[in-house]
């Protein structure tokens, strides 16, 4: 039996918002002054940082992020009408590897998509 207020709407609401806020603020801090630290930890954590913000994979993701999104809904959907929770352990371990690379898909076909539309109007051909 959990805490008596745990079923309760906005539970912990106020918490979450304040631990969110502090979140951001730290990460916003190592992006924008950590790097200059005299702390070698912190130099190291804001390095750190700014290598993920700029790995070109999550940037491409980030560009096309409703589709990958909508891929990401369909997907779930896909997971639970599956229901792989009885599968061997192996692949269990193998689809939670693969499905971060699963989302580069909908990101690369839409960009091709994007570049194909936009040399046909640039060549005046209706798509």
């Amino acid at each position: 039996m959990g805490p008596p207020d745990e079923g309760r709407p906005g539970h912990l609401s106020a918490l979450r918002l304040i631990n969110f806020i502090v979140d951001l603020y730290i990460i916003t801090w190592l992006l924008a002054a950590g790097t200059g630290d005299r702390n070698p930890a912190v130099r190291a954590a804001a390095r750190g940082l700014r290598w993920l913000a700029s790995f070109r994979p999550l940037v491409f993701l980030g560009q096309h992020s409703l589709q990958v999104f909508s891929f990401h809904v369909f997907l779930v959907y896909a997971a639970m009408f599956a229901d792989i929770s009885e599968a061997p352990r192996l692949l269990r371990g193998i689809v939670m590897l693969a499905s971060p690379v699963c989302f580069l898909l909908p990101a690369y076909l839409h960009a091709r998509y994007r570049d194909r539309s936009q040399r046909l109007r640039l060549s005046g051909t209706n798509p």
